[in-house]
């Protein structure tokens, strides 16, 4: 399900350090064409999951299916690329260390239907 699907995300990227740095690059510096291209073809799926995550009551629905994938996505970039700063905002409150399983709950529980 969801969990699966970001644990998946934030393993495929933190495995391939060399290719996150490069899809950062293409992010901030590629060919606006072929980020068109690659865009559509990947979220096309995203979307989609995100949409069935929402019907079946795991996902808010009061977000686009398409935002609710980007904020998932961002946050997972944002932490396999920030963690020293995501960690030195959590310990100013005395909050636990994260771990990666830690993060994506997080995620979770801002994007879960029912709050738990």
């Amino acid at each position: 399900g969801m969990v699966a699907m970001l644990r998946g995300y934030l393993e495929f990227w933190g495995d391939r350090p060399l290719a996150f740095r490069f899809n950062r690059w293409r992010r901030l510096d590629g060919l606006t064409d072929e980020r068109i291209d690659r865009s559509e073809q990947m979220t096309r799926y995203g979307v989609a999951f995100m949409q069935k995550a929402q019907v079946e009551g795991v996902v808010r629905d009061d977000l686009p299916p398409g935002l609710a994938l980007v904020m998932s996505g961002g946050l997972i970039q944002f932490w396999l690329e920030s963690q020293i700063e995501v960690r030195d905002a959590v310990s100013v409150t005395g909050d636990a260390d994260l771990s990666d399983e830690a993060f994506i709950s997080h995620i979770m529980s801002m994007l879960r239907a029912d709050p738990e």
